[in-house]
């Protein structure tokens, strides 16, 4: 089912939520055509299985074996991107073992704390089909309520990384947005953010099917909710799974202005777009790139703007 309606073709009221019609007021005060509807698959589910007995029965052949060869290469496409996913992330936790025993140390005696941080983030947004997180007991229409109350925008996971930070950094100010010169990070922590490294423990993440290695990058709720008040867009990023790398990775740095999230919420909803097995595999090798020569890109990046 497409997300992108066309106004006034369809009654958007009978689909849509109460925060999908407040978008769609918003973009009829911009004077647009055309804006992204993410609806509930629930209220969909009658109309998708009238859609496939016309695939199957009133469709003529040749129409109804296309629009079965397209989900197949898209199952395929998604399968193609959970192997990627594995491999990378088998790759790297081996190749990184030597990390996991001289890391920790160096966490150790530059501050007191543990090693590995772990933090709730938002992953891909399966709230319709996916009630593993929600409480069974209370009842459908209060689960609905309290899902609305909570508004998580995703499946809530915990991210793991290695301590970068003094321990409750966060105690006093609260959840801020991370920066380059951060005085909350340690020394050791700075040459494993300069570096990356304090990242490898998220290979893990990526084994368990919380994040995959290309896709914009996981958030805190308490920073997504800041931002989707001024940008409603950014709800769209969680269509799929967060991933370690991406382009907006790449191409921009820290978020620290509103028309930083906007900027790197281009460049995760061009991803969106032209997501797929080679669209990862191309972005894998620019990481590397980047890994090995980050002013490249910087250079790049000031020369677009």
């Amino acid at each position: 089912m497409s997300h992108l309606v066309i106004e006034k073709s369809l009654d958007i009221r009978t689909i849509a939520d109460r925060e999908s019609r407040r978008l769609l007021q918003q973009r009829r005060e911009l004077g647009a055509s055309l804006f992204w509807l993410e609806v509930r698959e629930r209220l969909y589910s009658s109309l998708i299985t009238a859609l496939s007995i016309l695939y199957t029965v009133l469709l003529p052949p040749a129409v109804a074996r296309q629009l079965r060869t397209e989900v197949f290469r898209r199952y395929l496409s998604e399968f193609a991107i959970r192997m990627i996913d594995v491999a990378v992330a088998l790759t790297g936790l081996i190749l990184s073992l030597p990390l996991f025993l001289i890391v920790p140390v160096l966490i150790k005696l530059d501050s007191p704390g543990p090693v590995f941080y772990h933090q709730v983030r938002t992953g891909i947004d399966r709230r319709r089909g996916d009630r593993r997180n929600a409480d069974l007991g209370i009842g459908k229409e209060r689960r609905k309520a309290q899902r609305r109350q909570q508004d998580l925008f995703g499946k809530p996971f915990k991210i793991y990384k290695f301590r970068s930070m003094y321990e409750n950094a966060e105690a006093d100010s609260g959840p801020v947005w991370a920066s380059e010169q951060d005085p909350r990070v340690t020394r050791v922590g700075r040459i494993l953010r300069r570096f990356h490294i304090d990242e490898i423990p998220q290979f893990w993440n990526i084994l368990k099917g919380d994040m995959s290695v290309v896709g914009p990058r996981p958030e805190r709720p308490e920073i997504i909710r800041q931002i989707v008040d001024a940008v409603p867009e950014y709800r769209l990023r969680h269509r799929v799974r967060p991933g370690l790398t991406g382009l907006a990775q790449i191409w921009d740095g820290y978020d620290s202005s509103l028309d930083d999230v906007r900027k790197k919420l281009s460049h995760d909803l061009e991803y969106i777009r032209i997501r797929g097995p080679v669209t990862n595999i191309s972005i894998i090798l620019q990481t590397l790139v980047y890994l090995y020569k980050p002013q490249k890109f910087q250079q790049k990046t000031h020369q677009r703007v």
